[in-house]
C-alpha cells in the first residue's frame, strides 16, 4: 500500500498552489518548477487551475520566464487569449513589458492575432516614454537578455507598430545613449543599427549625434567617436564629421587612440593634420607624449 494516495495530495493541492505566491522568489521558483517540470503528477494541475496559473504572470514579473513552459504543458491554449491579450494593457507597466517582449512567442503559437495585439498598441507606444527607468530600457532593447533584441523591431516588422509611431518617441531612446550608467549606454549603441534598419533613427538625428561628438562631457564624446563607424554615411557625412575632428585631437591627450586608424582610413583625418600630432610628440605632459611617441610608427607608414 503507498505511503501516500494521490487523491490525499491532490485535496490539498491549494496550499502547493499558495507557494507560487510565496513571498521568496526561491520558494515561487521552486513551486513553479514541481508543477511544470520534475515534480507534480501529470493529472495534478486541471484545467480548473489553468486561470490561476495564467493570472499568476499579471501579479508577478517573473512569472513570465514560465510562459514557455505553460504554453509547451498546454496550460495555456486560444482559449486564454482574452487574459493573454489583457496583460498588453495591465496598469503595471513592468507587467505590461513582459507581456509584450512575449507577443511575437504567442502568435507564432497561434494563441493571439496580429489584429487583436495591433488594437492594443497604445499601451506599448506609451511605454516608450515610461518614467520607469527599468521599463523605458527594457522596451528600447537595453535589459538582460534582451538586449541583442529590441522588442519594438520585431513589433514593426510584424506590422504591430508603424515606423512613424515609434519615431514620435525616439527622443526617449537617444536620451539613454546620454545615460550616466556606461551599461545603457553600450546596449543603446549596440541596438543602434536595428533602430536604423526600419528607419527610427535617421539623418533627421544627425545634430544629435554631432554634438555627442563634440560634447563637454569627454566620456559621451569618446564613446560616440569609437561608435562613429555606426554613423557613416547613412546618418553623418564625411565633411560634417572633420569639422568637429578638433574635437578628437583633444581626446588624444585623454589616450583616445584606438579609434585613429579608421578615422585616418576614411579620410577624416590626413596629412594636413600632422601639425597635431607633432604637437603631441613635443607635449610637455610626459604622458600625452609618451603615447604620442608609442603610435608614432605606424602613424608612419599610414595614410
Amino acid at each position: 500500500e503507498k505511503v501516500l494516495k494521490l487523491e490525499e495530495v491532490r485535496e490539498r493541492k491549494r496550499y502547493l498552489l499558495s507557494l507560487l505566491e510565496a513571498k521568496d522568489e526561491k520558494i515561487r521558483s521552486w513551486a513553479w518548477d514541481y508543477i511544470l517540470g520534475w515534480g507534480a503528477p501529470e493529472s495534478l494541475i486541471t484545467r480548473e487551475d489553468t486561470k490561476r496559473l495564467i493570472k499568476l504572470l499579471g501579479s508577478h514579473q517573473e512569472s513570465w520566464k514560465e510562459l514557455h513552459r505553460l504554453v509547451h504543458r498546454g496550460v495555456i491554449t486560444r482559449g486564454e487569449a482574452e487574459l493573454l491579450l489583457g496583460f498588453l494593457s495591465s496598469p503595471d507597466e513592468r507587467i505590461r513589458t513582459e507581456a509584450w517582449k512575449n507577443v511575437g512567442f504567442l502568435i507564432d503559437r497561434g494563441l493571439v492575432t496580429v489584429n487583436e495585439v495591433r488594437e492594443k498598441r497604445e499601451y506599448f507606444l506609451s511605454l516608450l516614454g515610461s518614467a520607469d527607468e527599468k521599463v523605458l530600457q527594457s522596451v528600447w532593447g537595453l535589459d538582460e537578455p534582451y538586449y541583442f533584441k529590441v522588442p519594438l523591431v520585431e513589433l514593426v516588422k510584424r506590422g504591430i507598430l508603424t515606423v512613424g509611431e515609434v519615431k514620435e518617441k525616439r527622443e526617449y531612446f537617444l536620451k539613454l545613449l546620454a545615460s550616466n550608467d556606461y551599461t545603457i549606454r553600450e546596449r543603446g549603441w549596440i541596438n543602434l543599427p536595428r533602430l536604423m534598419e526600419i528607419g527610427v533613427i535617421t539623418k533627421e538625428d544627425a545634430e544629435f549625434f554631432l554634438e555627442l561628438l563634440s560634447s563637454p562631457d569627454k566620456t559621451l564624446r569618446s564613446e560616440a567617436w569609437r561608435h562613429i563607424y555606426l554613423l557613416l554615411p547613412d546618418i553623418l557625412t564625411l565633411d560634417k564629421v572633420r569639422e568637429r575632428k578638433g574635437y578628437f585631437f583633444e581626446l588624444l591627450r585623454e589616450n583616445v587612440w584606438d579609434d585613429l586608424s579608421f578615422l585616418i582610413t576614411k579620410g577624416i583625418i590626413t596629412k594636413e593634420d600632422s601639425k597635431e600630432f607633432i604637437n603631441l610628440l613635443t607635449s610637455p605632459n610626459e604622458r600625452v607624449r609618451s603615447w604620442a611617441w608609442s603610435n608614432s610608427g605606424w602613424l608612419t607608414q599610414i595614410g
